[in-house]
């Protein structure tokens, strides 16, 4: 809340201090792009739905753009946001990216402004991503459901792929150890009024351990190939037709070992996972000012997975999700004043057998309506203002408001302030989940809206010993509802040197959590959903660039956060919250205090990156990139409910990846590098990051 009012009382102040200058502000000319870096000229989609320079947008954003994913060659697309100091990449049911402390559930994952689906847990692995023919990565932070809607309460990341490259064939190759293999053949050509890119990509990372003497795997290994193609037909001068469509095949080999009172099991499987996404998309230009869109979008999701173990018992899990959309969308200008209105319609459809013993098809519509405006106050004051209305067939109507603005106090000092209103929907899974583990005590976790029907049916027949509390709260969920609240400051002391802070505040109301809820008379434990808790994220980031003539680049980004459940800081606060620790031998409880409670899981109160690249007239290029995070919590190994300096904590641990090469003659690109430099390695809390990796890439262009 003091963040919130800091925030609040800047924007009132700037408001002030503007309305003093405003004979300054009209009779200065715009700013000169001399005091911009190259990259606060690129231009960013994501963040307003129309084309705005980054130097010009109103919310906290970053972009990654191509030249630094080829010159770092990462393999995964987490590997390369894992190297943004802004972002944190956790380990949960696959990897996910964490935004201002957020987790990854609260975080919109677009294709080409496009979302995809098949969240495990809510968890969308970043595996299934290829980042072979990505052209940049746009990232919004804080809510952003005015535009996007449900799951954009932290930000959005949108991978835009390749769509300007002039008549091209090009291939590339990579080899590393771990047996990583990939092959990419990218294309295009452009005849008349059509134009067609498309890109082939097939990779390969064999499974390793660096447990010894185990079956089991740290990672899994992996097979993936993705396909996509992408058609403009321009009809006249007004009138362009798009459609694309991308195919992407992962197939994953499980080998898991387990123990259990000293028994050891095995059991050995694979996961088959399917992914296809189509955009039909007409863009017409009607007057001047005044131009529609009208889109079709439609992906579909299917993972099924196989385990068998040395007993002869097999486990099976199917899962196929589909995504319909359809949108419409206008953007009007005049004068000093800019208009975004769209609407449109989504059919939502699961199909699993995760919510039953036998597959089940489930299936949501919804319809919404947003709108936006852009006030050009003064030549250097700029006012946006947006909402979102969302008619969900499952649960309550939600309303998103937002109001961001930019204030260039000067050529070298801007203001960036917003607040917003985002919000989450239940998935299928809070809603409808119909599970029970009887490898590991039977305990049984249902859907919200199947908890109480089902208990009571057990308690009909005698199997449920007891409720709790939670189950008298039993009721139908909600929307998670979030406000965030930015404020940054831009310096460019120079064109070569750059200052950008910013400083966020998270609040998220109704949140949706798992809690045990009764007992069955065997001892099984049964857990359900609830709008229980209110948690908050804040901290501040900066960001330093430094650019020297002679083509080095220096970067420095470092996040503080600060993150807590209100309902636990109240408890300790009150003296409830109570751990065991030994003194001198003797065994004692104490209360904790505010001091050693951390906070929220998976998230570390500092992140530091640095980065040195550097990028020669003859076509060198070479960089070193260095990563720290501070230690987090990982397990409640006291069992008070609340993670504290007492519980299980991951130390903090540091990265360090270089990598360097050449381009020939314009047409061949040779380069090498190394990966996690120090060989550090956490198979338990970060499976999927591997070991000390050597690559080597080889980059072809036909034209």
């Amino acid at each position: 809340m003091k963040m919130l009012i800091f925030g609040i009382f800047c924007f009132i102040q700037t408001n002030s201090l503007l309305a003093k200058n405003q004979v300054y502000l009209n009779k200065k000319k715009p700013t000169s792009s001399k005091r911009d870096t190259a990259q606060l000229d690129e231009v960013v989609i994501t963040a307003t739905k129309t084309l705005r320079k980054l130097s010009n947008l109103t919310v906290p954003a970053n972009i990654i753009n191509q030249n630094y994913i080829k010159q770092t060659a990462s393999y995964f697309l987490q590997d390369v946001l894992r190297e943004q100091a802004s972002l944190n990449v956790v380990s949960y049911f696959g990897d996910a990216v964490q935004i201002q402390g957020l987790s990854g559930d609260y975080t919109l994952i677009l294709i080409n402004g496009e979302p995809l689906v098949g969240r495990n847990s809510g968890t969308l692995d970043l595996s299934r991503i290829s980042i072979a023919n990505i052209q940049k990565i746009e990232i919004v932070k804080g809510p952003s459901s005015s535009l996007y809607g449900s799951e954009a309460l932290a930000g959005v990341i949108n991978i835009i792929t390749k769509d300007n490259i002039p008549s091209n064939l090009k291939a590339f190759g990579r080899i590393g150890n771990f047996n990583q293999i990939q092959a990419n053949i990218q294309g295009s050509i452009q005849a008349n009024k059509i134009k067609y890119i498309g890109s082939a990509d097939y990779s390969f990372q064999n499974g390793f351990t660096v447990k010894p003497f185990t079956v089991g795997r740290t990672a899994t290994p992996i097979t993936r190939i993705t396909t996509s193609h992408s058609l403009d037909w321009t009809l006249n001068t007004k009138q362009i037709l798009h459609g694309d469509i991308r195919y992407n095949y992962n197939n994953l080999k499980n080998v898991i070992e387990t123990t259990n009172l000293g028994t050891t099991t095995i059991s050995d499987g694979s996961e088959n996972q399917k992914d296809i996404n189509t955009t039909l998309r007409w863009d017409y230009q009607i007057l001047k000012n005044l131009k529609t869109q009208i889109k079709s979008y439609y992906t579909l999701f299917q993972s099924q997975q196989n385990l068998v173990n040395l007993s002869g018992l097999n486990y099976q899990d199917v899962f196929k999700q589909s995504f319909w959309r359809l949108e419409s969308q206008s953007n009007y200008t005049l004068k000093k004043l800019d208009f975004v209105l769209g609407f449109g319609q989504i059919m939502e459809q699961v199909n699993t057998n995760r919510y039953d013993s036998i597959r089940v098809e489930k299936t949501n519509l919804v319809k919404y309506v947003f709108f936006q405006t852009e006030w050009s106050v003064f030549k250097n004051w700029t006012l946006i203002g947006g909402i979102r209305y969302d008619n969900n067939h499952l649960y309550a109507s939600a309303w998103s408001p937002k109001l961001s603005t930019l204030i260039k106090i000067s050529p070298s000092f801007q203001i960036r302030a917003s607040i917003g209103k985002g919000f989450k929907a239940p998935d299928f899974r809070q809603l409808y989940l119909n599970f029970t583990n009887n490898a590991a005590g039977s305990y049984s976790v249902f859907g919200a809206n199947l908890a109480v029907i089902t208990i009571q049916q057990l308690q009909n027949v005698g199997q449920i010993s007891y409720t709790n509390e939670f189950y008298s709260k039993l009721s139908a969920l909600v929307p998670e509802e979030s406000v965030g609240v930015n404020l940054g400051f831009n310096w460019f002391y120079s064109k070569n040197f750059s200052v950008k802070t910013n400083f966020f505040y998270n609040n998220i109301d109704n949140f949706i959590d798992s809690r045990l809820v009764a007992v069955k008379t065997n001892g099984a434990q049964i857990f359900s959903y609830l709008n229980i808790r209110e948690i908050f994220t804040q901290g501040a980031e900066i960001e330093i660039v430094k650019k020297f003539n002679m083509g080095l680049d220096l970067e420095l980004g470092y996040q503080y956060l600060q993150t807590g459940d209100r309902d636990e800081i109240q408890k300790i606060k009150n003296g409830l919250v109570f751990t065991s620790s030994y003194n001198n031998g003797h065994l004692f409880t104490k209360s904790i205090t505010l001091a050693e409670y951390i906070g929220l899981p998976y998230r570390s109160p500092h992140q530091v990156t640095f980065k040195i690249l550097y990028t020669s007239q003859k076509q060198w290029f070479a960089n070193a990139r260095f990563f720290y995070r501070s230690a987090w919590g990982f397990n409640d190994t006291n069992g008070n409910g609340v993670f504290d300096v007492y519980d299980d904590l991951v130390p903090g641990n540091y990265l360090i990846n270089i990598a360097g090469g050449k381009t020939f003659k314009l047409k061949y690109t040779l380069q090498g590098g190394i990966n996690n430099v120090t060989n550090y390695a956490d198979p338990l809390t970060q499976p999927s990051l591997l070991g000390r990796n050597y690559y080597l890439t080889f980059t072809y262009s036909l034209f």
